[in-house]
């Protein structure tokens, strides 16, 4: 009975707290584009970034998600584009879904660029219910399934420069209730406000530190703190620690792969009882970047 009670328990923190945030991760710091949409493109390059996470391993039907996006500037140095793609599954439910992003640049000074961004797209909300293990199997609840699609729009903006970073989003203005209304509203009381900044420090010139930290909060529910330090060698390889107060303690790497490929992995702790029944969880990331700008200066011949 205790297990299941943990269970039912993280499903609806789960829900409650990621489900209207489907890419926020710690590994922010390698990929700002994945909280923001205006830190597309800021590479200077084509990059293209492609993700698997799984939440809770050891508890059957915890959260995964996959994550793959692209993005390039373009060639007048003014405008970047890119898209992002994801899927989300915990229990019975996944969540999928498609978003164009589109970054104005303005340059403030030879140092530092002022981002916004905007992105578009949907997310397809479906629950499986006939897979649903029943004691009574003429349950008429779970005798169908069920499947919702909602557009959603994101906003962000960033001051960038070589020495640090800081950004705002609301990754979706649009809230959907998937589950017992199917009501699309403007709700700022429901909706993700993201919040990130940090700086780097040269150490030498083989040794660079980071210190940033995340806000994310949501009004109407809970406000979580991510605070981060990673330290990068030669530019080559990068070891972190991150601490959330959602009671989480994270430890990650990177390593490129000669010029064009960047592996991360992140290993997640929680500092609660729930570290009791899952087996913590895992992220592993794979960058690649194409070493060029797309040649355009039209966004629709991108």
């Amino acid at each position: 009975m205790k297990y299941i009670i943990i269970v039912i328990v993280c499903f609806f923190i789960n829900l409650g707290l990621f489900a209207q945030s489907e890419l926020i991760s710690n590994q922010y710091i390698y990929n700002k584009y994945s909280i923001n949409p205006s830190f597309a493109g800021s590479r200077e390059m084509l990059t293209a970034n492609v993700s698997f996470s799984k939440r809770w391993t050891g508890i059957n039907k915890s959260p995964s998600n996959i994550y793959f996006d692209i993005s390039s500037p373009l060639k007048n140095g003014k405008i970047a584009l890119g898209t992002q793609i994801f899927s989300k599954n915990y229990g019975v439910t996944r969540n999928t879904g498609i978003a164009l992003t589109y970054v104005y640049k303005l340059k403030l000074n030879r140092k530092n660029k002022l981002l916004f961004g905007i992105n578009a797209g949907l997310i397809n909300f479906s629950n499986n219910w006939t897979d649903v293990k029943l004691t009574d199997s003429d349950d008429n609840l779970f005798i169908a399934n069920e499947q919702n699609i909602s557009p959603m729009v994101g906003v962000g903006a960033s001051v960038l420069s070589r020495k640090y970073f800081i950004g705002f989003s609301v990754p979706n203005l649009l809230y959907f209730e998937p589950y017992v209304t199917q009501e699309l509203t403007f709700d700022p009381l429901k909706i993700n406000y993201i919040f990130t900044s940090g700086y780097y420090y040269n150490v030498n010139r083989r040794v660079k530190l980071l210190g940033s930290f995340l806000i994310n909060s949501v009004i109407d529910e809970e406000t979580f703190v991510d605070i981060n330090g990673s330290a990068f060698f030669n530019n080559l390889f990068s070891v972190g620690l991150s601490y959330c107060s959602l009671n989480q303690l994270s430890v990650m790497g990177s390593c490129k792969i000669g010029a064009k490929l960047n592996l991360i992995y992140s290993y997640n702790y929680d500092l609660n009882d729930l570290a009791s029944y899952n087996y913590g969880s895992h992220k592993v990331a794979l960058q690649i970047y194409f070493i060029h700008r797309i040649n355009s200066a039209n966004p629709k011949f991108f």
